[in-house]
């Protein structure tokens, strides 16, 4: 592989493998470490690295401990390195105040980050009336609702796909913008005054809408006024890619929320698998995949989730392992590692069908197992209405009946936190994770994807590549 301007990046993917929350934050920081790592060994000279969200919006959450702080994501890459491209790409919905707060935090942490920031001008804005419909649907919806951020992004890509009252970058840069606003502001009052009118309790439902509008809405304007300094054009977004060496795609939620594949209507409004974040990024196919998992399995939000735990063990490990969502705060649901739902994300994510040397496996949090008193378990099945099943049902209706079935592994010891290579780890955890590759056992052997890399703490020097420095992630 040529690494020089104009050729085309090495593209890898950190996509999740289930629910979401997996820690794909945390191994993109990994991932930029093992890369640069690489360079230097084998090239002298640092690499250029663009990372890329191109799809979702706020209500993914990333954290990355460095040291004694939390640096908390949203929208803007994991990136704690200087020098290093945060593009925010076409598939994105992203909420200019948001945004602008976190790069304000970003800025702190380094204060050339500004000049590494670009918006593809074709990134749809969450807009304030997004925002409010989000919470008037939630709200009408009652017991049956579906457990959103309430930042709007539903909205915001249903916008996209009406075609109406939808708003990209580029649109800001436009000199009548502010008229423009408030020409859409009043069809969108108008919308949801038609659609939720019953919602109000008092007084006038035109008014009530006008109200709720502006209480979110104070500042926007500004903020837009602001960001365009970030949004840049396609053919500006190739040019930066064209330089660089190596582009990270960096996944919003897990497949098990994905438009299509997952546990419908309990989804995100966009994609989660890799091939669509490559095309959204404009990007060709990933060259390394990267499918990231817990050695259990959490969720937030309404939805099925077969594998879940009850007190007084979900409150254990949700403590322990400090499960609470990154954007909302939400306690997370935990529940044992569900080998059912990851194959069904393998498959959906074409895993079965790129080369071996080209998909891995990232597990996270082995720690928070340290000591676990009990077998740890693994589901291997399904029983659904008498029968066995190793196959996520389509119907989401079936899959709330699934009752999982499991495999039981001998807890390790710890602390897993103090290894600093794979090979510390305990020999159960180990057992675990690598199973038998020929007799199908353990996670890797289950699956069928070679293990890349465990975690086990939070700090960066807690990722044990298992070949020792990530050298799988690009090619000798």
């Amino acid at each position: 592989m040529k690494f020089a301007v104009g050729s085309r990046p090495w593209v890898i993917a950190n996509t999740d493998c289930i629910w979401g929350d997996n820690g794909k934050g945390r191994l993109t920081n990994n991932i930029i470490l093992a890369v640069m790592q690489h360079f230097l060994s084998l090239f002298r000279r640092e690499p250029r690295i663009a990372v890329v969200r191109s799809l979702g919006g706020a209500n993914a959450g990333h954290e990355v401990v460095l040291g004694e702080a939390k640096h908390a994501r949203h929208v803007l890459p994991s990136v704690y390195h200087p020098n290093v491209w945060m593009i925010i790409a076409a598939g994105t919905v992203v909420h200019p105040p948001w945004f602008l707060e976190e790069v304000e935090k970003a800025v702190a942490f380094d204060p050339n980050v500004r000049d590494w920031i670009r918006i593809s001008g074709r990134a749809t804005v969450t807009m304030p009336w997004d925002r409010l419909e989000d919470r008037y649907r939630e709200e009408a919806l009652g017991r049956g609702k579906i457990g959103t951020t309430q930042r709007g992004i539903g909205p915001s890509y249903e916008g996209l796909a009406r075609r109406v009252q939808n708003v990209h970058f580029a649109m800001l840069q436009r000199p009548d913008w502010t008229e423009e606003y408030h020409r859409l502001r009043g069809e969108a009052i108008g919308r949801l005054v038609r659609l939720y009118a019953h919602l109000p309790e008092e007084g006038d439902a035109t008014s009530q809408v006008e109200a709720s509008l502006a209480e979110i809405e104070d500042g926007f304007l500004d903020a837009c006024a602001e960001i365009v300094q970030y949004v840049v054009e396609c053919h500006e977004l190739e040019r930066i890619y064209e330089a660089a060496d190596v582009a990270i795609l960096e996944g919003n939620q897990g497949l098990g929320l994905h438009h299509l594949f997952g546990s419908r209507p309990f989804v995100t409004s966009a994609p989660t698998d890799p091939l669509s974040m490559a095309s959204a990024a404009m990007l060709p196919p990933p060259d390394r995949v990267l499918y990231v998992a817990k050695c259990f399995a959490t969720r937030v939000g309404a939805g099925p989730f077969p594998t879940k735990l009850d007190d007084p063990e979900a409150t254990r490990l949700r403590e322990t392992a400090r499960e609470f969502g990154t954007t909302t705060g939400r306690p997370r649901d935990v529940g044992w590692f569900d080998l059912v739902f990851a194959e069904h994300a393998l498959r959906c994510m074409a895993a079965r069908w790129l080369p071996a040397e080209a998909v891995g496996l990232g597990i996270t949090k082995l720690d928070c197992l340290d000591g676990w008193g009990g077998r740890v378990r693994l589901a291997t099945a399904y029983d659904l209405n008498g029968s066995e099943i190793y196959h996520v049902p389509d119907d989401t209706a079936s899959l709330a009946r699934c009752v999982p079935r499991y495999a039981e592994y001998d807890p390790w010891s710890g602390p897993s936190e103090q290894c600093r290579s794979f090979a510390e780890l305990d020999e159960a955890c180990r057992t675990f994770l690598l199973g038998d590759w020929e007799e199908r056992s353990g996670l890797q052997g289950l699956l069928g994807v070679r293990l890349r890399v465990a975690t086990a703490g939070p700090q960066p020097e807690n990722a044990l590549w298992v070949d020792g420095d990530g050298r799988w992630l690009l090619p000798e």
